[in-house]
């Protein structure tokens, strides 16, 4: 009956593990799409100093 319950815990970590991998992908393929329909609408044309752009944002929160 151990053995039976390790293979179970065995096969819960791997099935966790790869629907964790896909999940990670799948956010990773969303990231990069919009970051592209980002870039083709030049939302970030108006920021000449991305630093300081980014510093002013931070400050707000």
């Amino acid at each position: 009956m151990q053995e039976e319950t390790l293979d179970f815990i065995q096969f819960l970590k791997a099935r966790m593990a790869k629907n964790n991998a896909l999940k990670a992908e799948t956010n990773g393929s969303a990231l990069a799409d919009l970051l592209d329909k980002a870039a083709r609408k030049n939302l970030f044309m108006g920021i000449d100093d991305p630093a300081a752009w980014q510093r002013e944002i931070r400050q707000g929160h």
